[in-house]
């Protein structure tokens, strides 16, 4: 299949085209619509993506990641019901799909759902004990139960597995710091950074953490790594401002007020 060729080369719009080609040789032709909408969500086009895995499923209603990639397509959406919808359609077409169970334990989580959560990871190790995602995943439902000393076993069983995940440092360090040992989750968020420097979010939690140590210069210098990576973010400028408050640069704090304001902070 050329299209996948194009696709390990990052060629996305050949990809596409070559889809676009079988398409028309074979309207009904489900695998290519299900290829074309994998490339479509994989550049973010979500809406086409999720056109084209429905026209997959109409032409092969029992194509279980059809089902689990439209679902993760609505999830990128926030459209968390509907994924879910079709994680269950995923799960009946093929009951240990691993992925499917992950995803919808996303979404359960995304709702703030978390015993439904933490119930389909566990499904999912039960059918692959190997993925990753999923620890790291279930640690961060456990964390939003409040059950740190599971959330930091997850993130270390996600560790053992892969040694250079930046994000499960992450994830572990975010527990760390709501068991209140600053030192632990600084250290796992520069581990962290050191194997992803474009992870904004712990940028953020280093800096959060400086602070709440009282080391208000360290924090604003974490600070401005994380809005140099994402200035979206109005949580990371109303952050910078508490340290700019409490080096007494009212001027900056100002400035960082505005920042977040038009960006719908308070």
């Amino acid at each position: 299949n050329r299209g996948f060729a194009w696709r390990d080369k990052d060629d996305l719009d050949r990809a596409i085209a070559d889809s676009d080609q079988a398409i028309g040789l074979n309207p009904e032709y489900a695998s290519a619509y299900y290829n074309r909408g994998y490339d479509w969500a994989t550049k973010g086009d979500y809406d086409r993506a999720i056109a084209d895995y429905s026209h997959a499923i109409a032409f092969d209603p029992k194509s279980s990641v059809a089902y689990n990639n439209r679902g993760l397509a609505w999830s990128h959406k926030g459209a968390n019901d509907r994924a879910i919808s079709d994680y269950n359609l995923a799960i009946i077409a093929d009951p240990k799909n691993a992925s499917a169970y992950l995803n919808r334990g996303g979404a359960w989580a995304a709702e703030g759902v978390f015993d439904h959560a933490i119930a389909d990871y566990n499904q999912a190790i039960a059918f692959d004990p190997t993925l990753i995602g999923v620890y790291e995943n279930r640690g961060l439902s456990w964390g939003g139960k409040g059950d740190y000393d599971r959330a930091i076993a997850d993130f270390n069983v996600a560790i053992d597995l892969d040694p250079k995940r930046a994000y499960a440092y992450y994830g572990r360090g975010l527990a760390w710091s709501n068991k209140g040992d600053d030192d632990r989750a600084i250290a796992d968020y520069d581990k962290a950074v050191d194997l992803d420097p474009k992870l904004a979010d712990a940028y953020y939690a280093l800096g959060f953490a400086w602070a709440h140590k009282g080391d208000h210069d360290q924090a604003i210098i974490d600070y401005d790594q994380a809005i140099a990576l994402n200035q979206e973010s109005a949580d990371f400028y109303n952050a910078r401002i508490a340290s700019w408050k409490a080096e007494g640069n009212r001027e900056r704090a100002e400035a960082d007020r505005k920042m977040a304001a038009g960006l719908g902070g308070k």
